[in-house]
């Protein structure tokens, strides 16, 4: 009984020091709005790595203090600005899954779904919370004098760095991304000049790279493979295209692994199920 009353004061503790956080962070004034944003963002998620299960009273306690009519005279539009851009945040990262409705169609959502039949509704789609890749210890990307394909979303940029972190720490050699975003005219370029073979490679409008959450690895030795199959999913990532041409529209592809939620990742993970399996199975629950 004594431990579960430490740990219920250890996570509020947390809490009220991530609340605390972000009124600090929104009186610094030598930080523009988005540096802001961004700086808290990873701190919620660095929350998130330590305890997922504080996320949602966190994002209770943020619409609570964005809601209050006390609080709102007492602090500046500023700082109600980026209260909100924090609670769009945290729902669209971490509680969209808990809501009887997964948005699979819109072409922003994390879940987003495509395949040789299913497009993005936009076909030229660009997100707005894009950053550059950079290399680091244990990032390196592949040499090219055209880095603009190494783009992600920032939602995905700290996932993407722990389970780099976690690769280097297993193996002592870096994770090696050979490609990452893939715009609608990038792709309409490499199906018509390079490949012209829609089960061998998506047609423009129809590839997951466009949707900004996905990277692909370099080649990986068997046993790093094996490592990845199974600990990425505790990173928020999942392997489409495991089972070829007749469930998953495309031959097995070791080198592509897309952003998902933790939930979904884990749950794809332990029924051995891939992503396309899993749209097939629920897709009519969810409409």
């Amino acid at each position: 009984m004594l431990s579960l009353v430490k740990k219920i004061c250890s996570v509020l503790m947390i809490l009220w020091f991530y609340v605390v956080g972000i009124f600090l962070h929104a009186y610094n004034p030598t930080l523009d709005e988005k540096s802001l944003i961004v700086n808290i963002q990873g701190k919620i998620d660095e929350l998130a790595v330590q305890d997922l299960t504080s996320i949602e009273p966190l994002y209770d306690r943020v619409v609570a203090v964005r809601k209050s009519k006390e609080m709102s005279s007492d602090y500046p539009e500023r700082k109600m600005y980026i209260l909100q851009q924090l609670e769009i945040y945290i729902y669209d990262s971490y509680l969209q899954l808990n809501e009887q409705k997964i948005d699979l169609e819109s072409d922003y959502s994390i879940l987003k779904y495509v395949d040789q039949d299913i497009a993005f509704t936009n076909k030229y789609y660009i997100p707005a919370d894009l950053t550059m890749l950079f290399p680091t210890e244990t990032l390196i990307l592949s040499t090219s004098d055209d880095l603009s394909y190494m783009m992600i979303r920032e939602t995905v940029l700290p996932w993407l760095q722990e389970l780099a972190f976690a690769f280097e720490k297993k193996f002592w050699t870096p994770m090696k991304i050979n490609s990452a975003w893939r715009s609608f005219e990038f792709q309409r370029d490499w199906f018509t000049q390079e490949c012209r073979d829609s089960w061998l490679c998506a047609k423009p409008g129809h590839s997951e790279h466009q949707s900004w959450l996905c990277v692909d690895i370099s080649w990986m030795f068997w046993d790093q493979y094996m490592w990845m199959k199974e600990q990425a999913h505790l990173y928020w990532f999942h392997q489409s295209y495991q089972k070829w041409a007749e469930i998953d529209w495309y031959p097995e592809e070791k080198r592509h692994w897309r952003y998902l939620w933790v939930e979904l990742a884990t749950e794809l993970y332990e029924s051995w199920l891939t992503f396309t399996e899993w749209f097939k199975i629920n897709k009519d629950l969810i409409d």
